[in-house]
């Protein structure tokens, strides 16, 4: 409703309308009415709703005429205080312009639009909206795990594995067909009835089979050629998908190491994180030290409705800020996890271990602190719902070490590895 709502101005007074082919709602000095009617059958009726009775009137009936309709937007700005801007140019009475995003300043045009029923409507629609604004980076740090990939089993990757190794692979994929000298002609005879359109039609089919002709064996060869590099090219490509199928399913170390590099580089999250990490070939073991984000990191403020529909922007409790910290912070574990798992099927433990920068109460000097350790289990793993967990209770499922409060305190802990 708040994107392109249309509002009816007359001299009668100001009215809202929406609806589609057949119905719409009419908000105006004299009422709230509803129109139906039948498209295309000349057929309607008018009902005044919130009346005693029902009332119908034919459209013959002297009804107050709209002289003009608007369209409005409405925003909150950055003090959450509420905006009216124009959603399209038009020129309006009384030498009025509304030209597209400009805020509305003419004192009676706001008039009309604020004393509207349907003003309260938009007002609710744009606080909800920068609610979830205000409440988006919360919500994405303490989502973090929702991220996290289904765990690929080595079934699955040695069926991928078969299926780009059959010799028809390539041809399935688009764009790597070799094209044929009648698909040539086609494209050729196309832009010839594009390109040649003489007076004298009669000479028009001449002189594009003349055009077709004469092209026809170099435009193939050009395509035939491009057809070979592209696939020569995809070759190349699919050989070293080939290769690294292979390393991951034999759980080679260099591999598992790379490619965890790799991830790290080139995975984008809201907060920072720093990893150390060991792999073992023979014990199929993972072991990682998470460096967690701070606290800090977190927006300490959210954004609510109140019972009036209007906007407003607290702060956090102390405990809901621990809340939301442990299930960011253990949410990462969760990510992590998974996304090692599915660097080889070989993976089938990791022992993670969460710390942070704390001031040690011994020595007033600021130092690390672990807060959690996880073994995390491929089978057991693999079998949770991501998107349906709290990650302060998933833990149970794995063992660990965490010493988290009734107020969601992490307290230092001793690391299990």
């Amino acid at each position: 409703m708040g994107k392109g709502v249309n509002m009816n101005l007359s001299k009668s007074g100001a009215s809202m309308s929406f609806g589609g082919p057949g119905l719409s709602m009419n908000y105006g000095k004299n009422g709230l009415y509803l129109n139906t009617g039948i498209p295309g059958t000349g057929l309607s009726h008018r009902q005044k709703i919130g009346t005693r009775g029902r009332t119908y009137r034919d459209d013959s009936e002297s009804i107050t005429k709209v002289d003009t309709k608007i369209s409005i937007e409405v925003k909150l700005d950055d003090n959450n205080s509420p905006q009216i801007y124009w959603n399209r140019n038009q020129n309006l009475p009384n030498g009025v312009r509304a030209k597209k995003g400009e805020i509305i300043r003419n004192s009676e045009v706001l008039y009309e639009i604020k004393r509207n029923p349907v003003y309260k409507e938009l007002l609710k629609e744009a606080a909800n909206e920068k609610a979830e604004e205000i409440n988006l980076r919360t919500k994405i740090l303490t989502e973090i795990f929702r991220k996290s990939p289904k765990i690929i089993t080595t079934e699955e990757l040695t069926d991928k594995l078969n299926d780009i190794q059959s010799p028809n692979y390539l041809n399935k994929v688009e764009g790597l067909k070799e094209p044929t000298v009648e698909e040539s002609r086609r494209d050729l005879e196309l832009e010839a009835k594009n390109k040649i359109k003489s007076l004298l039609f009669w000479r028009n089919k001449r002189n594009r089979e003349k055009f077709v002709e004469s092209r026809l064996e170099e435009y193939h060869g050009e395509r035939v050629k491009r057809w070979k590099d592209n696939l020569a090219e995809a070759q190349m490509n699919l050989q070293s998908i080939i290769e690294r199928i292979e390393l991951s399913l034999k759980g080679d170390t260099q591999f598992i190491s790379e490619s965890f590099k790799k991830f790290l580089e080139d995975t984008e999250l809201p907060v920072d994180f720093y990893v150390d990490y060991d792999f073992s070939s023979v014990e199929r073991t993972m072991r990682v030290d998470l460096d967690l984000p701070e606290i800090e990191d977190l927006p300490t403020q959210k954004a609510i409705l109140t019972s009036t529909s209007k906007l407003s922007v607290r702060n956090k409790t102390q405990k809901q800020l621990k809340e939301e910290y442990a299930r960011c912070a253990i949410g990462l574990g969760f990510y992590l996890a998974c996304n090692i798992f599915n660097l080889s099927p070989s993976i089938e433990v990791i022992d993670l271990s969460g710390y942070t920068q704390r001031i040690s109460k011994k020595t007033g000097n600021e130092e690390d602190q672990y807060v959690y350790s996880i073994r995390f289990d491929r089978e057991t793993i693999a079998k949770i719902n991501m998107d349906m967990i709290e990650p302060t209770e998933a833990i149970k499922n794995f063992h660990h070490r965490i010493d988290l409060t009734k107020t969601y305190q992490l307290r230092e802990i001793e690391p299990l590895f």
